[in-house]
C-alpha cells in the first residue's frame, strides 16, 4: 500500500482541482459525491466541447 503511493494522481482528478478549484467535495454521503463528481465532469466535458468548436 505505501508503494502504491507514489504512482502519479490522474490527471483528470489533477484538473478538477488545479482547473475547477474542486479540492473537497460540498456534500456528504457517497450518493451525494457521485451526483457532485458527475456535475464537474459535465462541466469540464462542456469546457473542452467549447474549446473544440470555437
Amino acid at each position: 500500500m505505501y508503494a502504491r503511493r507514489k504512482i502519479e494522481n490522474e490527471p483528470v482528478f489533477g484538473r478538477m482541482k488545479a482547473h475547477f478549484g474542486v479540492g473537497r467535495f460540498m456534500v456528504r454521503g457517497l450518493r451525494n459525491v457521485k451526483i457532485e463528481t458527475g456535475l464537474v465532469m459535465m462541466a469540464m466535458n462542456m469546457t473542452k466541447m467549447a474549446i473544440m468548436v470555437g
